[in-house]
């Protein structure tokens, strides 16, 4: 076998590989850019559940706010309320020293006294001075009625408060849920960031196995290229070759030919007769289609 030849045989071989190689990688590329657009729509999605997540932890964390709001409000109501019952209870306790008479002891004491000024004869001194002692018992029966209202006040804020507690204990519970709501709002947002930090590291492992199977690619392409340059490089040599050795085979030949003519020509000459090849070779040359030397 030819050198030539041989080599074009090795050449051909290891064309194949690299074609097949080339498509291997070609791909190998086309699966990974596909996963990667999986992996990016992945990431998107997860990104979209935690936005979601976090607007419905917002929001109930706002509900949380306004109901801690409404607690603290309601705790100020009942402060104020402890505060005034306890301000009544020294003025009642204070008060209610200096009167040792129930209310229904005093309106007795007063109707008494109200019926001896209606029914007895006194004289003037003696109804100056009951007119007196009735004035002093309105004024103590007003006394303990403004005490007794001041006991009956208490015992309204006591049942506020008992009101405002029972509000406060209703709103503690809705505030319960609501924060153990936002608990688990907050620990799905935590799995989804962490899972969005996984797949967005998978990302960037990915973009860099695309990026070194580009590359490969890329050389593969050009070591087709630099083949088929050296393949035609190789078929223009082979060319200008035949066209060389055609050269040379003319040139002898039109060597052979023209000497050919040239006995042909000396024979006729002597008058001698041409065979078919001679009378050829001399007609070709008197025609000029090579020159006779």
């Amino acid at each position: 076998m030819p050198a030539f030849q041989e080599a074009e045989s090795i050449s051909g071989d290891y064309v194949k590989q690299i074609e097949e190689e080339l498509k291997k990688q070609k791909e190998k590329l086309k699966e990974l850019v596909e996963k990667r657009r999986r992996l990016k729509e992945e990431i998107i999605e997860i990104t979209k559940r935690i936005d979601e997540n976090v607007a419905r932890r917002n929001e109930i964390n706002q509900q949380i706010k306004k109901i801690k709001e409404e607690i603290a409000q309601l705790r100020a109501s009942e402060k104020n309320l402890r505060d005034e019952i306890e301000r009544k209870r020294v003025v009642v306790k204070s008060r209610s020293k200096k009167i040792r008479i129930s209310e229904r002891e005093a309106r007795a004491m007063l109707s008494r006294l109200e019926w001896r000024l209606a029914t007895e004869h006194l004289d003037p001194k003696e109804e100056a001075e009951l007119v007196r002692e009735i004035e002093r018992a309105r004024l103590l029966l007003k006394e303990v009625e403004s005490i007794i209202s001041m006991k009956k006040n208490m015992e309204d804020f006591e049942n506020k408060i008992e009101e405002i507690r029972s509000m406060i204990i209703q709103k503690s519970n809705e505030k319960a849920k609501l924060v153990e709501t936002s608990n688990f709002y907050h620990n799905t947002i935590k799995g989804l960031l962490e899972e969005r930090k996984i797949k967005r590291e998978e990302l960037s492992k990915l973009d860099a196995e695309i990026a070194e199977a580009r590359k490969k690619k890329d050389e593969l392409f050009m070591k087709m290229v630099e083949i088929d340059a050296k393949s035609y490089l190789a078929k223009m040599r082979r060319i200008l070759m035949l066209q060389e050795e055609q050269a040379k085979r003319l040139k002898i030949e039109e060597a052979i030919k023209s000497k050919l003519a040239m006995d042909a020509q000396e024979k006729l000459k002597r008058g001698e007769t041409l065979d078919w090849e001679e009378f050829k070779a001399l007609v070709e040359a008197q025609s000029g289609q090579f020159p006779m030397k």
